[in-house]
């Protein structure tokens, strides 16, 4: 199988555990599971022969290695936390300075990282101080890294901004 890009494998629906299995012995990221609960030598006996190309067309989903997952493979999931499960979405601590950035992130939750991105000047610093001081006065740990500023502006930038 080795000559193959593309591995489609088709298993009885009861057997999905086992093509997960034999797809991270083929090489996972070239195996795709076709996700249909009829078996293909039913489509055929029933002259359905299109419905298998259909299938494997429409309804495969790519293995993938263990640590990684795409968001095609967990939107349902994503869709039903975002949608259904606002509760769920509320982070351990909410900006008491910023209630654009509560409607929005609904919060900071644990295990997240935010990345601030722009040109130089643009206001990174000053915003993410102003948003660490915010966290921090509340007693939330946070952690802040800039590769432009040297650690010692950055406290006497925060500082400057908590006696204002």
């Amino acid at each position: 199988l080795e000559d193959f890009d593309m591995v489609y494998l088709w298993f009885p629906y009861m057997q999905e555990r086992n093509a997960k299995d034999y797809a991270s012995m083929l090489n996972a990221s070239r195996c795709f599971i076709v996700d249909n609960h009829e078996r293909p030598i039913e489509l055929l006996r029933s002259d359905r022969r299109r419905e298998i190309t259909k299938a494997i067309r429409e309804d495969s989903i790519r293995m993938r290695s263990k640590g990684f997952r795409s968001l095609i493979d967990v939107r349902s999931e994503l869709k039903s936390e975002l949608v259904k499960d606002q509760a769920k979405m509320l982070g351990i601590a909410q900006w008491k300075r910023f209630d654009v950035l509560n409607r929005y992130l609904r919060g900071f939750r644990p295990g997240e990282m935010t990345v601030i991105t722009g040109g130089t000047g643009f206001g990174k610093t000053t915003f993410v101080c102003e948003y660490a001081l915010d966290l921090l006065i509340q007693g939330v740990r946070t952690l802040f890294c800039s590769f432009e500023m040297p650690d010692e502006k950055i406290l006497k930038w925060m500082l400057v901004q908590f006696a204002a």
